[in-house]
């Protein structure tokens, strides 16, 4: 075997958000790093017959929104 790698492991091209790149290093510079969450504990702040929409914006990243917010 001449490569044992996948030929997609050297494609340096990968997709990132770099608003969110940016907020994480920003956070992390300053020291207020946000801990993890298990989301197994997490409960909802929705109220009953809350809907919550999801859209897609042109990034191709959904982003959740809360009528009346």
């Amino acid at each position: 075997m001449v490569d044992p790698w996948p030929p997609d492991s050297g494609n340096k091209n990968i997709a990132f958000n770099g608003q969110k790149m940016q907020a994480a290093q920003e956070r992390y510079r300053t020291g207020k790093v946000i801990q993890p969450v298990d989301p197994e504990t997490l409960t909802s702040t929705n109220q009953p017959g809350q809907t919550i929409s999801t859209t897609v914006n042109n990034g191709g990243a959904a982003s959740a929104t809360t009528p009346g917010q």
